[in-house]
């Protein structure tokens, strides 16, 4: 059976129940409504752009089986954040990772990590697999993947903000990226930590950026502050910077780039004691 369009208004579409071997082209395509898809066991393909631009598709739930998949079945799903899985018994697949898969289609191209069916054995070695390719992706050029957009006549000067924005968002998901797997530690070893703690140490603007343009995710929660300290990144000059953009409401916040601040000025002028 295929499942051909999704037409209802619903915020859950439950499909295990259906006899469904396939989800057409396009069947979920643009759906504003939608936030949890529960995909069917017999399900055997996903067809070309399913769930494209499905803008609030926050969580998919998979068989543990290996699907089909067609072309940029998740392009434009900006806020999938999980991807689950049943096989109609108790599966131990760790959180983490349905957190990581749902980073790897939103934002690789390549599908050799999209077999499901032994990831509940095959778990570390998934990991290590994704680790590979974001690495791979944190290496290449900003620019590699732009591809300009063409409606009627512009000048070169549209070519080349059209170029900013694609680096600006490239070097976004990057630090998304690179964050969540710090976050959810999993399988992540010290080489790893490592390398991603020196990425985050080399983008002191750009992270300053996306913290203070995404407010509610990463500017207000401390964690993801932590975090950045550990990488050596968050040091008091840039905690100076966040403070002076009088964006930061939470108290807390505050009070730990402060601390950060203070301490960074206290070594400071104990070594001007020794300068005469």
């Amino acid at each position: 059976m295929k499942y051909e369009k999704y037409d209802g208004g619903y915020q859950v579409v439950d499909l295990s129940h259906m006899p469904i071997t396939e989800i057409g082209a396009k069947a979920f395509l643009s759906c504003k409504t939608v936030e949890k898809i529960v995909l069917p066991a017999s399900l055997e393909q996903l067809g070309d752009w399913a769930f494209s631009h499905a803008k609030n598709l926050r969580e998919i739930v998979f068989p543990l089986k290996d699907i089909h998949l067609g072309k940029q079945v998740f392009l434009g799903c900006d806020s999938l954040e999980k991807i689950s899985f049943s096989d109609g018994k108790e599966n131990r697949i760790e959180e983490e990772i349905c957190y990581f898969m749902a980073s790897y289609l939103r934002y690789f191209d390549n599908p050799r990590l999209l077999a499901f069916e032994n990831l509940q054995t095959e778990q570390q070695k998934w990991l290590e697999n994704y680790d590979n390719a974001l690495l791979e992706c944190l290496e290449k050029p900003l620019d590699a993947d732009f591809k300009p957009v063409f409606i009627g006549w512009f000048d070169v000067e549209d070519i080349d903000s059209q170029l900013e924005r694609h680096v600006k968002t490239t070097e976004n998901r990057r630090l998304v990226l690179v964050l969540q797997r710090l976050e959810y530690e999993t399988f992540l070893t010290d080489k790893m930590r490592q390398e991603l703690q020196n990425y985050l140490q080399k983008k002191e603007a750009q992270m300053i950026n996306l913290f203070l343009d995404n407010m509610q995710k990463y500017g207000g929660n401390m964690k993801y502050y932590t975090l950045w300290y550990r990488s050596k990144g968050l040091t008091g000059e840039v905690a100076a910077k966040l403070l002076e953009a009088n964006l930061l409401s939470d108290a807390e916040i505050r009070a730990y780039l402060l601390k950060i601040q203070l301490e960074t000025a206290d070594t400071t002028d104990f070594f001007d004691n020794f300068m005469i």
